[in-house]
């Protein structure tokens, strides 16, 4: 029964230093969770951040093309006005 004595703090200390890993593991893992966290709120930010630059970039896009479609048309009518006035300049002096 002497013997127990230098096992039963061999235990003890085994036991700590155990205690002292499963507090040194969930430390970590808490830091690596809040690391986590942090980069998915960035990650999130930018991806919405993006969205909205997208969304003005189609907005611009739009508003430009429904400009040069105006402009488009306005020519084209043009150029019938003009074509039908060729068309009865010729007929009239052809």
């Amino acid at each position: 029964m002497e013997n127990l004595g230098p096992l039963l703090l061999h235990l003890q200390s085994l036991t700590a230093a155990l205690d002292n890993v499963g507090a040194a593991v969930q430390n970590a893992s808490v830091g690596l969770q809040t690391k986590l966290d942090k980069s998915s709120d960035r990650l999130s930010e930018t991806i919405q951040e993006s969205s909205k630059r997208l969304a003005e970039s189609l907005d611009k896009a739009a508003s430009a093309s429904d400009k040069y479609a105006r402009r488009l048309l306005f020519a084209t009518w043009a150029l019938v006005v003009a074509t039908t006035v060729l068309a009865i300049i010729t007929a009239v002096h052809g």
